[in-house]
């Protein structure tokens, strides 16, 4: 495979935050341009701020283009990030890829993602 194959696209890491997300609120979101095959690493939890709620237990999601792909098992305690896993998904490219509230967060609740896509091959050559 040649390198430039992988200089236009390789990642695009983002990594954000919402406080007391309201259902289907989206915590964070990126858009790789390049069609391919994508690794793409969850991590994600909830950070200081209010007292998790038992149903902040697993209230997050993986979305592509509008799809739920799976619930995110992470842990309803502050300060707890976990690596949700590595998605091997293949993208036509402009596709959002998020990590969205499954229910609406608790007050002052503090919710964290990070979203990693990285290219693994092209799709368009």
């Amino acid at each position: 495979m040649p390198v430039a194959q992988f200089a236009a696209d390789s990642s695009f890491a983002v990594t954000n935050q919402a406080t007391a997300p309201g259902a289907g609120a989206v915590i964070a979101t990126t858009t790789p341009t390049v069609p391919g095959r994508y690794s793409i690493q969850i991590n994600a939890g909830l950070g200081n701020g209010g007292v998790p709620a038992a149903t902040e237990n697993a209230n997050m999601r993986l979305v592509v283009d509008g799809t739920t792909i799976t619930a995110l098992p992470i842990v309803g305690a502050q300060n707890v990030i976990v690596g949700c896993g590595t998605f091997i998904l293949t993208l036509s490219g402009g596709q959002a890829v998020q990590v969205q509230a499954i229910g609406a967060g608790t007050a002052s609740v503090v919710y964290i993602a990070q979203i990693v896509p990285t290219l693994l091959n092209r799709t368009d050559q």
